[in-house]
């Protein structure tokens, strides 16, 4: 057996092992008290499913990924729309988020995806945000957010850092002082927006 193939069958063994865990734990989360093991349980479905991924060597995980975040969305809304009290977002919506947003995300910051990914998880990333904004729904706030930002610094970061070198030697240091001067000014407005946004996202769900 090649050096190869036994790493991908450790994988797999570890990727078994971890989506065991996790149907235990979401198994558990049936119980009023026992509500938070519903991430832990996503959280542990999500690695074991990128573990087996890697040890497979799949170039384009979306496959593998959208159907199962699809239907782990849609259980996470019936479950959050019977249940009383209805669980936080995280319980019932993290997961399927997380394996719709983080594979491609990664993928794109690897420097292996397609030129599709970039917009496609732009577009998607606005979608949820805007969605968790609405719904007043953290976890879809946070993590459609988080996928936006990521994948824009990553996408359009270094174009514009590499713009810099056309600039006069003085440009940055005018564009920095400039800043410091606004940020300086409005610095009370935007705590206190700071602290505004910081209360709402802390009071979703």
């Amino acid at each position: 057996m090649t050096v190869t193939a036994v790493a991908g069958t450790r994988g797999e063994l570890v990727a078994l092992a971890l989506a065991l865990v996790g149907v235990i734990a979401l198994a558990s989360a049936v119980r009023p008290r026992r509500r938070w093991l519903a991430g832990v349980g996503a959280a542990l479905m999500l690695v074991a499913l990128w573990t087996v991924l890697g040890a497979w060597r799949v170039t384009a995980p979306e496959a593998y990924t959208v159907a199962p975040a699809t239907a782990a969305l849609v259980v996470g809304w019936e479950w959050s729309r019977k249940a009383v009290p209805p669980p936080s977002s995280w319980a019932a919506y993290g997961g399927g988020l997380a394996l719709l947003l983080l594979p491609t995300v990664w993928m794109v910051f690897d420097g292996s995806g397609a030129l599709w990914r970039v917009p496609a998880v732009l577009a998607a990333g606005l979608a949820v945000a805007v969605w968790g904004s609405r719904a007043r729904l953290q976890a879809a706030l946070v993590l459609g957010a988080t996928a936006l930002l990521a994948t824009s610094l990553r996408a359009f970061g270094p174009p514009l850092w590499d713009l810099t070198v056309l600039l006069p030697n003085w440009m940055p240091f005018a564009v920095v002082g400039a800043a410091l001067l606004v940020v300086g000014a409005r610095y009370e407005a935007s705590l206190a927006r700071v602290r505004r946004w910081g209360a709402l996202v802390s009071g979703m769900r």
